[in-house]
């Protein structure tokens, strides 16, 4: 698996490094997800491989060096000037980097500075907002304001059975 070969494309290497990565051959898709972002050609290719060794990297609780992979996914444009075709989609590819970075976050404090993240992006896209990108982003969004209420309400009961809270009963 690791000689997939000399004629394999960063996408294919990219392909099957998240495949096997999600198959449970973490190390080995790392591996190949790293010779993928050597190969990539334009920024569709660094961007996507940049995000996959980062969610990776965050899967693995690897933070650091999956925030080093969220940075070169943000700067694929200073590699790879040529296509950044215009603002708006320099600000579509960076509002999806934070959304997948959010929805790979282990906590929701982590997820929703993603969130944000993506909105300042997203608030320049105007008109040009993909239905796709505000779905996820709305999905996240209300993914952690649920799991906020519900610690919210469990932190409530457990206080009402301590016995050294107000409104515990003797």
């Amino acid at each position: 698996m690791k000689e997939i070969g000399d004629g394999a494309s960063a996408v294919d290497l990219g392909v099957v490094g998240y495949t096997v990565a999600d198959a449970g051959e973490m190390a080995l898709g790392e591996e190949l997800a790293v010779k993928a972002l050597k190969r990539a050609k334009n920024a569709t290719e660094y961007v996507g491989t940049a995000r996959t060794l980062g969610i990776m990297k965050l899967a693995t609780t690897h933070v650091a060096e999956a925030e080093k992979y969220r940075q070169m996914a943000l700067h694929v444009f200073d590699v790879f000037p040529q296509d950044a075709i215009n603002e708006n989609h320099v600000n579509d590819v960076h509002a999806w980097t934070e959304l997948y970075w959010a929805n790979g976050s282990g906590d929701c404090v982590t997820a929703l500075t993603h969130v944000t993240n993506a909105n300042k992006y997203i608030e320049t896209l105007d008109l040009h907002v993909s239905p796709e990108l505000v779905v996820l982003r709305d999905k996240l969004t209300g993914k952690c304001s649920r799991a906020t209420k519900q610690v919210s309400s469990t932190a409530d009961v457990a206080g009402q059975l301590t016995p050294n809270s107000s409104s515990a009963t003797p």
